[in-house]
């Protein structure tokens, strides 16, 4: 309090005093200590409504003790389960947290985890993935300088290495190690690397990599198998100085569909864990061939070209049929390629026509162009009767795909009609004429893609030369027949937008990954967010079907199946309000990581411990635990002063004791007559 407020409340105290004087001491006549009763209940009162009408104010000082967070980080994954470690973990925890000294000096702050920090405390051993780095990293962004104990088999099977996770002193980590420290003898399968899709007809490479630990020398037999047939065979030797091996296999993709293989490292007698000897795998067989029809009703050196540079990749196959050939159907046909067309296609360019099939065309000297100028709607070109010599030009400002320049402006000429070309349709020129040297805007060969029906047409002749002189200028066919395989490439492919799509993964190796998302598109294919989707999956082997709804997640929806078990299943996508749907099927491959390992990391653990300075201790070392926790003098709680300015008007006390006066006042009047 200033001066100036003490003053005025000594003042407050005197006028207080003169006031109940005059009406108790000098005013009345009563007997003498009634008086001095009244004089001192007045004189209280009065006093207490002065002070509280000054409101002096008071520095008020409290003593607050901080603790230093002490966090339990504790592993959730299926690998405790797996070394039966879940009751000396749970006994470790137990004697933390009922331990009186440990919560006398420290807040305890309990976290589990296993791909991540988990929301929910039940600790069930159930997680799938261990990811210790993140794990420790997301802990430290919580709790700022506090220790860490880690809980963990020091197993991790996902993220990066834990043991440097924390690069600062200002967070000890002390790992309480669960499992067994001892080495065993073991042979397992740690990875395995094959691609997800192979083309039907070719070999896949397949690398699997084997280690061994002991100390004897051994031998052992690795062999991949589908079903009960062994493709691959080989005996591996392992010693202690050669304790791992790299296998490399190419299978040959003999069927279309999904493909199960098995690689196996036989166990020895002595093995303990016997789980992490197998390792299943699959491929997902495509069948890419494309089958071209050549159609012409002439005999010309191009067809035998083009067929050539066609069926140069193995995927294609080119047959050469005539315009009323009965097996000429674009169902049997992934392209359809009309060689100088005549009144003779009628058939093939309605079919075209009517089901708005990709479509390619080569217009020479010898089309029919009163004929095609009249059936088609993709070009018209001036009758003259007359043919020229041009040249090839490459547009560089073609942008539909990507074209090698393969040296056009070297290649002879091709022979094409004279007249003006005219497209009828949206269309990007890829190559130019060029007449006697002068280049001109006519065009040769054009692409188009309109309203998902994609063409492609050459104005020309004489292709055959083409491939002849790219043999010469470079000692092979591969340029030309790299760029024809382009074009042929663009026309079998389907580009047409759907406003649902769906990704995922024909094989999980295991249910943690396994996720399903989709994108949906109103009409302007802008992405909806306010779409309703769900997933209806269906189990292959016993025709059950559940539901699950898809949830937004950014600019897609997603569906987590983490909880589905190992199977074939099929499934559709739907979007309730359109009834939109799209459907696929996929795989999940048993397969727990988790169950994989045979002890703890200690090293790594030992290592995490040195990089913070923390301490590694086991899971039966709780006293020693204790005692090191307590001394350390690092984490001693600090006290600390809280000096607040409080007003007399907050004091409560003093409202209730003025009450308190005036009601004895009043009654005491009232007792004596006086009222």
């Amino acid at each position: 309090m200033t001066t100036t407020t003490i003053f005025w409340c000594l003042l407050s105290a005197v006028l207080a005093a003169a006031i109940a004087a005059w009406m108790y001491l000098l005013k009345t006549r009563k007997e003498r200590s009634s008086k001095w009763f009244f004089f001192v209940l007045r004189f209280l009162s009065l006093w207490t409504l002065s002070l509280l009408l000054i409101n002096p104010k008071f520095k008020q000082t409290t003593y607050v003790t901080d603790k230093v967070d002490l966090v339990l980080a504790i592993d959730n994954s299926g690998s405790i389960a797996a070394l039966d470690q879940v009751r000396p973990q749970q006994e470790f925890i137990d004697a933390v947290l009922q331990d009186e000294e440990i919560q006398q000096k420290f807040d305890l702050r309990k976290h589990l985890f296993s791909n991540n920090i988990e929301a929910d405390d039940s600790l069930n051993h159930q997680g799938q993935q261990s990811d210790l780095y993140a794990a420790l990293k997301s802990l430290e962004v919580i709790y700022e300088a506090a220790p860490i104990v880690l809980l963990s088999d020091g197993n991790q099977t996902y993220g990066s290495d834990y043991s440097y996770a924390l690069q600062t002193k200002e967070t000890p980590v002390f790992p309480v190690v669960l499992g067994d420290s001892t080495a065993y003898t073991d042979l397992k399968i740690s990875r395995l690397n094959v691609n997800k899709y192979a083309y039907i007809k070719n070999r896949f490479p397949v690398e699997v990599l084997v280690n061994y630990a002991g100390s004897e020398s051994i031998t052992s037999e690795f062999t991949i198998r589908q079903g009960p047939a062994i493709l691959f065979r080989k005996t591996l030797n392992f010693s202690q100085a050669q304790s791992s091996q790299l296998v490399n296999v190419e299978l040959q993709a003999a069927s279309i569909g999904l493909q199960r293989f098995t690689a196996v490292i036989t166990p020895l007698s002595e093995e303990k864990n016997k789980s992490n000897n197998q390792r299943e795998f699959a491929v997902e067989v495509i069948d890419q061939r494309t089958n071209v029809a050549l159609v012409s009703d002439i005999v010309h050196p191009d067809l035998g070209a083009l067929k050539e540079a066609i069926e140069s990749n193995q995927q294609r196959k080119v047959s050469v049929l005539k315009p009323n050939d009965p097996s000429l159907n674009s169902e049997n046909y992934q392209v359809i390629l009309l060689y100088q067309p005549n009144q003779s296609f009628q058939k093939v360019l309605t079919d075209l026509a009517t089901k708005k099939f990709n479509v390619a065309m080569v217009a020479g000297p010898n089309t029919d162009l009163n004929y095609l100028n009249n059936t088609q709607r993709f070009f018209t070109q001036e009758v003259t009767g007359q043919k020229d010599d041009v040249l090839a030009s490459q547009n560089p400002s073609f942008k539909g795909f990507q074209v090698s320049d393969i040296g056009f402006d070297n290649l002879p000429p091709l022979q094409s009609g004279f007249g003006d070309i005219l497209m009828r349709i949206p269309s990007d020129l890829l190559l130019s004429k060029s007449i006697d040297g002068i280049q001109t805007n006519e065009p040769l060969l054009v692409t188009s893609d309109v309203s998902g029906q994609r063409g492609v047409f050459l104005f020309g002749e004489g292709i055959w030369r083409w491939r002849s002189q790219s043999f010469v200028n470079t000692g092979g066919f591969e340029d030309f027949d790299g760029f024809i395989d382009t074009l042929i490439q663009f026309l079998a492919s389907n580009n047409q937008k759907s406003r649902l799509t769906v990704s995922y993964e024909s094989v999980y190796y295991g249910s943690a990954n396994a996720q399903v998302s989709a994108q949906y598109f109103d009409k302007n294919f802008v992405f909806d967010p306010n779409a309703t989707l769900s997933l209806r999956l269906t189990d292959v082997e016993d025709n059950t079907s559940r539901s699950y709804p898809m949830l937004l997640s950014g600019n897609q929806f997603e569906v987590d199946l983490s909880n589905v078990n190992a199977g074939k299943y099929r499934f559709d996508v739907i979007e309730e309000r359109s009834n939109s749907r799209r459907g696929g099927s996929f795989e999940i491959i048993d397969f727990d990581v988790e169950k994989q390992f045979l002890n703890a990391d200690v090293s790594r653990l030992q290592q995490l411990a040195s990089n913070t300075s923390g301490s590694l201790f086991f899971s039966t070392e709780f006293s020693k635990f204790k005692e090191q926790i307590l001394e350390d003098r690092r984490f001693t709680p600090v006290q600390r002063s809280e000096e607040n300015v409080v007003p007399l008007i907050d004091w409560k006390w003093l409202l209730a004791l003025l009450a308190a006066l005036l009601a004895i006042e009043w009654f005491s009047r009232k007792y004596k007559g006086l009222i």
